[in-house]
Formats: C-alpha cells, sequence, structure tokens
C-alpha cells in the first residue's frame, strides 16, 4: 500500500512540473495491447489469450509453512510467472488486456523513459517463481521496455 501511495505521488509530481505523456509511451501501449501475435493468430485459430496465473489457482494458500519477509532484492523481470490478485487485466507476458489501463500504464511508461525512480514492486516468492502483490503496470511497462531486472521487496512463501 505504500508502494502505491509514493507511485501516486511520483506520477502526481510528474503531472505537476508539466511533464505530460510520452508519444512513445502511447505508440507503445497501442503497439502491445494490439499484438497481431496475441489477437490475429490466436484469434484466426480459435486460441484464447494464455492468462496470467494466480497464486491461488497453482497451490492452495493454506499449504504454506511459513511465510517471511526477505527485504529489498533485485529480481529477474522474466522470473514473475503470475499474482496474487489481478489475473483478469493483464495477461501471461502482462501485457494489459483493458483499454482502460491506456492512462495508468502511458504514465508508468512515460516516468520509466524518461529516468524516474518509481517505487519498488512487491512480489511474494514460492520456490523459483514470483507472484506480483502490487506493480503489475510497473512490471507490465518493464517488459514492454526490455528492462531485464527490477527492485522488489519480496515475501517469501514456503510450501509445507
Amino acid at each position: 500500500m505504500l508502494a502505491e501511495m509514493a507511485l501516486v505521488e511520483v506520477l502526481h509530481k510528474q503531472e505537476r512540473s508539466g511533464g505530460g505523456l510520452d508519444l512513445r509511451a502511447t505508440r507503445l501501449f497501442d503497439r502491445i495491447v494490439r499484438d497481431p501475435r496475441r489477437a490475429g493468430l490466436a484469434g484466426l485459430f480459435g486460441r484464447q489469450i494464455k492468462p496470467l496465473r494466480r497464486l491461488s489457482d497453482v497451490t492452495d494458500e493454506r499449504r504454506f509453512s511459513n511465510r517471511r519477509h526477505a527485504g529489498m532484492r533485485v529480481i529477474a523481470v522474466d522470473a514473475i510467472h503470475g499474482t496474487l490478485n489481478r489475473g483478469a487485466d493483464f495477461d501471461y507476458d502482462f501485457r494489459p488486456l483493458q483499454q482502460s489501463d491506456y492512462g495508468r500504464w502511458s504514465k508508468i511508461a512515460t516516468a520509466m523513459m524518461n529516468g524516474i525512480d518509481l517505487p519498488p514492486i512487491e512480489v511474494v516468492q514460492v520456490g523459483d517463481d514470483y507472484f506480483v502483490k502490487d506493480g503489475h503496470h510497473r512490471i507490465s511497462v518493464a517488459r514492454a521496455l526490455g528492462f531485464r531486472f527490477l527492485d522488489a521487496v519480496v515475501e517469501i512463501w514456503d510450501v509445507a
């Protein structure tokens, strides 16, 4: 929750300083939302978009024997494989599924493209996989921009 408030503050400062949306950010959003590999070929062959994995679909939360805070770490973006609560908003590759995400996504992309530091994402680590608690849009933008690593506050859940 603190990271979310910090992110909102950073984005508001960006707006107040006259920093509007970067045209590159809006074009990037349009490109990834309309990705022909996702819409065209999948639609042509009658395939569904692969959904973002939910932790609750992977394992029953009651099977975790220990939950502990592991602090701030740098994690590989490609190691983030799911979510705790936003499975309907992003596909498996963290591309936005809702056109309504345009404004928020583009603001975050503009900030990242201009080197503005954003709060770390928050994830739960289960084995070698990470599931997002907070930071879905930051991950989506990072993937679209080709970032390989992100700062993250990590909580580790051990499976019983």
